[in-house]
């Protein structure tokens, strides 16, 4: 076995290790220990064989700290900025019951499929906001370099223009003079709007408001739901005690709201209480959900009712993303077919009434 000798610990800036970094790291760990590597020789392959910098200098920083007498739960919770509590705790439990592989498999497992319904309601989110963007671009284009060129050809009529081509040029005259300012004002808006939103109770008022947006809402809270059932199911079946999976789902739930709740049904639990029914003196959780956790906690079959759940929302949160994306496609369609479609008419009017003119 190598022998290392103590890494330096400052990563170097331009070597930023990401969230998918780590998710590789942690299905490449599964595979190693799969096929009967140890730990310490499992981090040294990676080591050799990563070509990137920050992650080679994590790697031979875990593996120093397990060869000299830690575990691998202690190593991994020496950098917090890349291996949360939940992480960790998993790692630990897995050690414990002698499972490392098989919790490594399941952390890989949970964290791709968070990051595939994450990805999946960015896109749902954004889609609507490129789509608007586009088209404002399209339509500053046409004012801006367009339009000044109708404006010349139309200045040697000698007639009056129609109503509708009188407006865009107005327009096209506003947008160039002052374009940059209204793009200024809304840089300035979205940064405002974010600096706000970092705050505590800024951001819990969003995060309740964003749940009562028709369409968007009940996409996000789905999503919130399949993070806290899914975290809860992996916690305890890796043996993990229910409160410590209570709050660790709460800081992976990213609902402030929810977060709040969770933190009450951690109390009440705390005290004795059933987690059916401290679920239920929230009245923020679904009747089904509930009713699940209750066949569970009575089978003692908790964390696998939890993993149904959380594969039933999963695909709900799959199908209203879809629907959505169907519905929008022929709205904005329309949207930007309609813009396009108004200033060319508008300039071409005056040309379609030239033999009047002429007349």
């Amino acid at each position: 076995m190598t022998r290392f000798t103590p890494p330096r610990r400052r990563t170097p800036r331009y070597a930023v290790i990401r969230a998918t970094d780590i998710a590789v790291f942690t299905r490449q760990m599964a595979t190693l220990l799969s096929a009967g590597i140890p730990v310490v020789n499992a981090l040294e392959l990676m080591a050799q064989g990563q070509q990137h910098s920050g992650m080679q200098q994590l790697l031979l920083q875990l593996a120093y700290t397990v060869q000299t007498g830690g575990t691998l739960a202690q190593a991994l919770r020496q950098h917090p900025a890349y291996f949360d509590t939940l992480y960790c705790d998993l790692i630990e439990s897995g050690e414990q019951m002698g499972k490392l592989e098989e919790l490594f498999t399941q952390v890989a497992d949970y964290r791709e499929q968070l990051a595939r319904m994450r990805q999946q309601v960015r896109q749902a989110c954004w889609y609507p906001i490129m789509v608007l963007i586009f088209a404002a671009v399209v339509t500053a284009v046409l004012l801006v370099y367009v339009v000044p060129q109708f404006a010349a050809v139309f200045a040697d009529f000698g007639a009056p223009l129609p109503w509708l081509t009188q407006q865009v040029l107005a327009l096209a005259t506003g947008v160039q003079r002052y374009g940059w300012l209204a793009v200024c004002s809304v840089a300035i808006v979205f940064l405002l709007i974010r600096h706000r939103y970092r705050q505590h109770r800024t951001r819990l008022q969003w995060d309740t408001r964003v749940l009562h947006i028709p369409v968007i809402g009940s996409i996000f809270e789905l999503f919130i739901l399949t993070r806290i059932t899914r975290t809860l199911a992996l916690t305890l079946a890796a043996g993990v005690p229910m409160l410590t999976a209570l709050v660790a789902s709460a800081s992976t739930c990213g609902n402030q709201l929810y977060q709040r709740h969770i933190a009450q049904v951690h109390a009440q639990v705390a005290q004795g209480i059933q987690l059916h029914a401290a679920m239920r003196q929230q009245q923020i959780f679904p009747t089904l959900l509930i009713q699940m956790v209750f066949i569970g906690e009575e089978s003692g079959s908790l964390d696998a009712m939890l993993s149904k759940m959380a594969t039933i929302y999963e695909r709900d949160t799959q199908e209203r993303v879809t629907q959505l994306t169907r519905l929008l496609e022929p709205l904005f369609m329309v949207v930007i077919g309609g813009l396009v479609g108004g200033l060319i008419v508008a300039m071409y009017l005056p040309i379609f009434s030239l033999n009047k003119v002429i007349g």
